[in-house]
């Protein structure tokens, strides 16, 4: 293995700064959420659902709206949230589906899309992370100048597409973002 592309390589995403994503996405909003431990994607759907230390929320990713939410906070005995499965009951539009989660304990989401886009988490500057979103048949390893660094923060939850593909979302341990297609 060669170091000397790895140090380089280490040393262009570190002068990377976070941007708006290439064509055809563009940010749809951003929702704080403090305490946020847990996302996921609706089925077949844009809608996501937010566990955080103060409850559950939805997030409709498309128009970067919040549409639902509770205050009913968890714990292990609650029958809303598997803890070993990662799975949570949703509430408002995903009312009675069963979302898998992704966050603080495991989990995750879908990272490639259909037609090629794909999310990447790296960490040059370990503990900061930065997730990169890289083009169809592009990656950091030959294509880094076609990648985007859409958001850095030292405490990524969660990141990845919807199932429609038409959004995808990066979750923080205080603020979620989502992004759309054009």
């Amino acid at each position: 293995m060669n170091t000397d592309h790895l140090a380089d390589l280490r040393h262009h995403i570190r002068a990377m700064e976070t941007q708006a994503p290439m064509a055809p996405w563009r940010r749809s909003g951003s929702c704080a959420v403090g305490g946020l431990e847990m996302v996921g994607y609706g089925d077949n759907s844009d809608f996501i659902l937010i566990l955080s230390s103060s409850g559950r929320g939805v997030f409709d990713a498309i128009n970067g709206w919040k549409v639902a939410r509770d205050l009913e906070t968890y714990n292990e005995d609650e029958s809303w949230f598997d803890f070993t499965r990662l799975q949570c009951l949703g509430i408002g539009p995903l009312e009675g589906q069963v979302v898998t989660m992704a966050g603080l304990w495991g989990g995750g989401l879908v990272r490639v899309s259909d037609d090629g886009f794909a999310l990447q988490a790296v960490a040059p500057t370990w503990p900061d992370f930065r997730v990169l979103l890289s083009p169809p048949r592009a990656n950091i390893h030959n294509h880094l100048d076609q990648c985007v660094q859409v958001e850095e923060d030292y405490e990524i939850r969660a990141f990845g597409f919807s199932p429609t593909g038409k959004s995808f979302l990066v979750a923080l341990n205080h603020t979620l973002y989502t992004f759309i297609r054009d």
